[in-house]
């Protein structure tokens, strides 16, 4: 019986560092195209990390005491700064430019300015399928904006990017046809959209 015993704690404590549950983040190593730090991955258990069932779909090399973790995320194109280009990612990241890029996205901004409010509005346009109705992002009396393909100023505001945006697709459907004669469409404001029209 002590046999049986001694033998399965020798098991546990292999199995423990081989695959261990929980661990340090100086024993997590992440390579990724953006950068990642082990909170980002993993659930924390005090000052631990639990290596099981990620944040992120990560691939991960498991060695004794240590794992590398795997990530990389779906660049989506270029997007020009007013300070230089650089690649963007499905989640908003602005990572090192990457070569043979089809879209390009544009800013009347430095790189500086996109914050987390133009990560939330990229990553919203992005899942509503309309990312590719935009012509530039812009920064509009300390708003944020975007111009559309069709030269309307769109005000955006700050939070609920997903109803807003919503918002913007019904008055694309109910003024099909009649989009170039819009000026301005601002969603400051909750559950409408105030639109401005062109002169004659």
């Amino acid at each position: 019986m002590k046999r049986i015993l001694v033998f399965l704690i020798v098991i546990i404590i292999f199995l423990f560092i081989v695959i261990p549950p929980i661990l340090p983040s100086r024993c997590i190593h992440i390579h990724s195209n953006v950068p990642l730090m082990p909170k980002d991955v993993f659930e924390e258990v005090g000052s631990l990390y639990s290596v099981y069932h990620p944040k992120l779909p990560v691939k991960i090399q498991r060695k004794p005491l240590n794992i590398d973790v795997q990530y990389n995320e779906k660049v989506l194109g270029i997007i020009h700064f007013t300070n230089g280009d650089f690649s963007i990612t499905e989640k908003g990241r602005i990572i090192s430019k990457t070569k043979n890029m089809i879209n390009n996205f544009y800013c009347n901004f430095a790189s500086s300015n996109w914050n987390e409010d133009f990560v939330a509005l990229f990553v919203n346009l992005n899942n509503l399928g309309i990312i590719n109705k935009i012509d530039k992002f812009v920064i509009k009396n300390k708003q944020i904006a975007f111009y559309d393909k069709d030269k309307i100023i769109v005000i955006i505001g700050r939070g609920d990017f997903k109803k807003k945006l919503e918002e913007y697709i019904k008055v694309e459907k109910l003024f099909k046809g009649k989009m170039n004669k819009i000026k301005e469409i601002d969603l400051r404001y909750q559950g409408q959209a105030v639109i401005e029209w062109r002169k004659e």
